[in-house]
C-alpha cells in the first residue's frame, strides 16, 4: 500500500512541472537508423517549453526542421554537427559528446539561456502557430 502512494505522487510524464526546471531537453525520436526523417511530436516539446533541444534522429533531422519550421536550434552553443552524419554509431557518438559538453558547461549554459529569452519565446511563438493551425492531434500533449 505504501508504494502506491508513491506512485500516486509521481508526475506523469506529459506535464509541464517535468520541463520547467531544465535548460536542456534531450529528445530520443522514433527513428534514429532509419534512412528517413521521422518528425513527432517530441522533436517540438524543447521550443514549447522554452529549452534548448539536442536531438537523437536521423541523420537531417535538425536540417529538415529548420527548413520545414524555421526554428532557432542555438547553433551558437549547441554543436549540432551530428545532425550531417550519416553512420548511426558515429553521429551517436557524437550526440554524446556533446551531452557531455553541455553538462559539462552548466554555467555557460545558464547565462545563454538568461541572456536569450527572445529567441526562445520566438521558438514558443512558432510552435503556437503549428499547434493552431494543426488539424490533428498531433500535439495534443503540447
Amino acid at each position: 500500500m505504501e508504494s502506491f502512494k508513491y506512485i500516486k505522487s509521481l508526475v506523469p510524464p506529459d506535464m509541464p512541472l517535468n520541463y520547467i526546471n531544465s535548460y536542456v531537453n534531450i529528445v530520443t525520436e522514433s527513428h534514429f537508423i532509419e534512412s528517413d526523417i521521422h518528425i513527432t511530436e517530441k522533436s517540438f516539446k524543447p521550443f514549447y517549453f522554452y529549452q534548448i533541444p539536442i536531438i537523437v534522429g536521423t541523420h537531417g533531422h535538425i536540417k529538415k526542421m529548420k527548413e520545414l519550421y524555421g526554428y532557432d536550434f542555438f547553433d551558437d552553443i549547441i554543436d549540432h554537427s551530428y545532425d550531417d552524419v550519416v553512420d548511426n554509431k558515429e553521429r551517436l557518438d557524437m550526440v554524446l559528446n556533446e551531452i557531455l559538453r553541455v553538462s559539462n558547461n552548466e554555467d555557460t549554459i545558464i547565462k545563454f539561456y538568461k541572456s536569450n529569452k527572445a529567441r526562445f519565446e520566438q521558438n514558443k511563438m512558432i510552435t503556437q502557430e503549428l499547434k493552431n493551425i494543426n488539424e490533428t492531434n498531433f500535439f495534443y500533449n503540447l
